[in-house]
């Protein structure tokens, strides 16, 4: 690819040509890219981008000047990762902003011989955004090129903009920023095969989450006396677990003193638990965060935890069967999603956090404390599921895109 930092000072040839600021290379920016590249090779002809910098409206709107998403230089890496033979970065100032869209052409057709233009439906540039789609058409058709316009993409029914990545990336909701920059990448390693759905086909690939290895060396035979229950709710704790555990605990009675409770409260409820385990009689080890996980699954039986991507990863690589309690509030309800997995392969059981109660938790516990021979299926189910080699397999995925 051919960089260039301003207009080509060589008029380039037949060209078919795409403007636009490309923050973030997201799919829409991506379906602009592959239609003009598509175009550029049907009618032979070059294919170039323009794209700003700085952003626009930091120069129209310093106040509300946008967050980039890229730095430029990876912009234009991934604008070349698209088969872009040309890349135009001119700067965005008050004088390239004032100009008129007569102005503006007139320099841009000095520089190439423009055949195609290739913009997004709602494409305007000159000075106030007078040259719109009608008149970038009725301009080309005195000037010899061609107009294609791109429809918005729409994933699920919205369309895919930048401002809403920016907003996605603001709020830590990593993964749904990361469905809208899907297509940016040559391989998408992902932790479920169900998640192969949400990226483009032929990219992805079932590598599973890595696990640190000192809880995959907890894997392995596991003594039925005394019964491992290990419960928590994530690094911070979970207060409605905590809750229910101790309602549930009660209502199993004398089956609850034949458990080894290990329980991970988060810091502000352990107190109030280890106090909950005295008043039920129960000798339970009660921590705010537990730092050695492989020790806490090698003594455990059966697991009640939130459905967390890297909880679900652990449980399946080590062969643990598990209660899922999904966090409700998590980025479009994936932690749902993630135990519904487990679930559908008979490796866990699901109770919904608004199901969630002493009794209900009770009821599902007394069924597998009761029953060894459907934990050690579900425990068989789960390690099927795992993938303790997920960090080989990411490794590998990342040589095969190196060049040889």
């Amino acid at each position: 690819m051919h960089r260039h930092f301003g207009l080509p000072d060589a008029r380039l040839g037949p060209t078919a040509l795409a403007i636009g600021s490309f923050d973030g290379v997201h799919l829409g920016h991506r379906c602009v890219l592959e239609r003009l590249v598509g175009a550029a090779r049907r009618e032979r002809l070059t294919s170039a981008c323009i794209t700003f910098d700085p952003h626009p409206r930091c120069v129209l709107d310093p106040v509300n000047c946008p967050q980039q998403i890229t730095t430029l230089d990876e912009r234009l890496s991934l604008m070349a990762g698209a088969g872009t033979e040309h890349v135009v970065v001119l700067a965005f100032t008050r004088e390239l902003a004032g100009l008129s869209p007569g102005d503006f052409m007139a320099r841009l057709l000095a520089s190439m011989e423009l055949r195609r233009l290739v913009v997004g439906y709602d494409f305007a540039l000159g000075r106030g955004r007078a040259g719109d789609l009608g008149w970038l058409r009725e301009y080309g058709r005195g000037h010899g090129y061609a107009v294609e316009v791109v429809e918005p993409f729409l994933l699920r029914g919205e369309e895919v903009h930048s401002s809403e990545v920016r907003r996605l990336l603001t709020l830590g909701e990593m993964e749904a920023a990361n469905r809208l920059l899907g297509r940016i990448a040559r391989c998408i390693c992902v932790g479920f095969d169900e998640s192969a759905a949400f990226f483009p086909a032929g990219r992805v690939v079932h590598t599973g989450n890595p696990v640190r290895t000192d809880v995959l060396r907890s894997s392995g035979a596991r003594s039925d006396h005394p019964l491992g229950l290990l419960v928590f709710g994530g690094s911070g704790g979970a207060r409605r677990i905590n809750q229910a555990t101790l309602d549930a605990l009660r209502m199993l009675g004398p089956s609850a003193r034949k458990l080894a409770i290990t329980h991970q409260t988060g810091t502000a409820d352990a107190e109030e638990t280890r106090a909950g385990y005295a008043a039920l009689g129960l000798v339970g080890r009660v921590e705010p965060f537990i730092v050695d996980m492989g020790d806490a699954y090698a003594t455990a039986d059966v697991v009640v935890a939130r459905a967390g991507a890297m909880t679900c990863a652990e449980l399946t690589a080590v062969g643990l069967p598990a209660v899922l309690v999904p966090y409700p509030y998590a980025a479009d309800d994936h932690q749902r999603r993630n135990a519904e997995v487990l679930v559908r392969a008979g490796a866990a059981e699901m109770i919904l956090d608004r199901e969630l109660s002493g009794e209900r938790l009770a009821a599902t516990l007394r069924a597998l404390i009761e029953d060894p021979m459907r934990r050690a299926d579900m425990a068989a189910r789960a390690r099927a599921l795992g993938r303790p080699d997920a960090a080989d397999r990411v490794a590998e995925a990342c040589v095969r895109l190196l060049p040889s």
